[in-house]
């Protein structure tokens, strides 16, 4: 993914806000008026997600 450079990314929106549960946790909340795309690796293949803010 990215090259082998990060295992998960995220890219988000203008006026939209990415909230981490916490630095344990992987899950966080999109708020705004955007969405948020959630780049993992998965098999060797990056897997893409859109999450919209709600």
């Amino acid at each position: 993914m990215a090259a082998g450079l990060v295992d998960r990314a995220v890219a988000i929106d203008e006026n939209t806000a990415l909230i981490l549960a916490g630095t344990e946790d992987l899950g966080y909340k999109v708020i705004g008026s955007g969405n948020c795309w959630d780049i993992h690796q998965a098999g060797g293949a990056a897997v893409v997600s859109v999450r919209p803010a709600r």
